[in-house]
């Protein structure tokens, strides 16, 4: 074949910028499929981590005949939280015996705690982290705020846990008393609150119609804490929502969202925000896109969309009326005896 007469052709200028701009093109629709698979990837293993911590609570139920306290209070200091409580249920007994849960007040650790027990303390547990939070400081330590932030001592933050108990519609616990040491333990109508003891056999609205636990993002929640809670002043808020959240803040309720006035004698209300409930801290939150993970009681895994009918009318201290209340409101309620005709 005689090729003396054929030309080597190569791409111009305008062809190669042609070529780019397709790949470029290509690259733009590619990218978000990879990252939206990969985010269903890491709220399917949310979902697992749900599941698991609810089969650990339900074991524990088996064995106590009862469910673990959503937070030991015997009062103004240091409690464990369920999440401490069910630790030998989630392969941790070495953890649970050398923290000594059953057998050692949190106050004592707190108060004087042995060099090696901080490290115990900061344990990442991975069932107790949605791998769409990376954390708020980049670790998995409970970020330090300011006073009435943070209550644990800088040096002993504690590991995070991005899920927390369902306590109910009420304020699980608003003040202990003016010393700061008379304990409360305030039945929220939810599952977990302070020194509870819930039996399955009390869900009287039905085990798939009933929150058990949700999830709580670093970045506007500061996330919760498996080990449980430490408070050194009168006002609880600071504390106790490290491991429940309650039904006064919508799911995924801004920092500083606004709140209307309940009206109610002792509630906190009047100065919505982060730090005082009804404020972001206090509820549940994801860094999943428009919605949240949340265990049933049936231990099934749902994810309720941010704008699930939730209400603005609540009480801090007392039921209300049920008939005035979301339905977000009511499947954080275990007991409110009122039928659910809405699906979610």
């Amino acid at each position: 074949m005689n090729l003396r007469g054929q030309k080597h052709r190569g791409f111009t200028l305008v062809e190669l910028l042609v070529v780019i701009a397709i790949i470029g093109v290509l690259m733009g629709l590619l990218l978000p499929a990879v990252q939206m698979a990969r985010e269903a990837a890491r709220r399917t293993q949310c979902s697992n981590n749900l599941k698991n911590l609810w089969l650990a609570n339900l074991n524990y139920e088996s064995a106590r005949q009862a469910l673990p306290s959503g937070y030991i209070r015997t009062g103004g200091g240091a409690g464990w939280g369920w999440g401490a409580r069910i630790l030998p249920y989630l392969e941790q007994s070495a953890l649970f015996d050398q923290l000594g849960v059953t057998r050692v007040p949190l106050d004592a650790l707190f108060a004087a705690p042995p060099a090696n027990l901080t490290p115990l303390m900061q344990t990442p547990i991975p069932t107790f982290i949605c791998p769409s939070d990376v954390g708020a400081d980049g670790n998995f330590l409970l970020p330090v705020g300011g006073a009435g932030r943070n209550p644990f001592p800088g040096d002993r933050q504690p590991a995070v846990s991005n899920y927390k108990g369902s306590a109910g519609v009420i304020a699980p616990q608003i003040r202990i008393g003016a010393s700061g040491t008379d304990a409360i333990s305030r039945d929220g109508r939810g599952l977990f609150f302070a020194n509870s003891k819930v039996r399955l056999a009390e869900i009287i609205d039905g085990t798939s119609n009933t929150i058990a636990l949700g999830e709580a993002d670093t970045r506007i929640r500061r996330s919760g804490a498996w080990l449980g809670i430490r408070s050194g002043n009168t006002v609880s808020h600071s504390s106790v929502y490290y491991v429940v959240s309650w039904a006064g803040a919508r799911l995924n309720q801004p920092h500083g969202a606004p709140f209307p006035n309940s009206g109610n004698s002792g509630s906190p209300d009047a100065n919505p925000g982060l730090n005082t409930p009804p404020g972001a801290n206090t509820g549940f939150g994801s860094m999943h896109p428009a919605g949240v993970n949340v265990c049933f009681a049936d231990g099934s895994i749902k994810f309720l969309s941010d704008d699930i009918d939730h209400r603005p009318i609540y009480s801090g201290t007392g039921l209300g009326d049920v008939n005035q209340m979301g339905l977000y409101q009511r499947l954080m309620c275990r007991n409110d005896g009122v039928p659910l005709n809405e699906s979610f």
